[in-house]
């Protein structure tokens, strides 16, 4: 038995002999391990992309309320958009 490994080398896809018998029966378990192992990576990597995505969402949801309740107060004391800017109205 004889254990090949594919690496990467610059874009292309290389065989390496790694050995034979015990030694390829070893390597072979070996790089099975890794993979497991960069799997479990992904998934986690990928849970935590997750769970940032529904903070960010929440945030944006909580900033959009206080948008609203701010433009609300800033209307009822008197103030107007002028060019972006928040101001206070004048009394006529």
């Amino acid at each position: 038995m004889y254990y090949y490994r594919k690496r990467r080398i610059g874009g292309r896809v290389v065989s390496e002999y790694v050995g034979g018998g015990v030694v390829g029966e070893l390597a072979a378990l070996q790089g099975e391990c890794d993979r497991f192992k960069r799997v479990d990576q992904r998934k986690a990597d990928r849970l935590t992309r997750e769970e940032m995505r529904t903070l960010d969402r929440q945030v944006d949801e909580v900033a959009e309320l206080i948008r609203a309740v701010t433009q609300g107060v800033l209307l009822a004391t008197g103030h107007h958009t002028h060019k972006g800017q928040w101001r206070k109205r004048r009394d006529g």
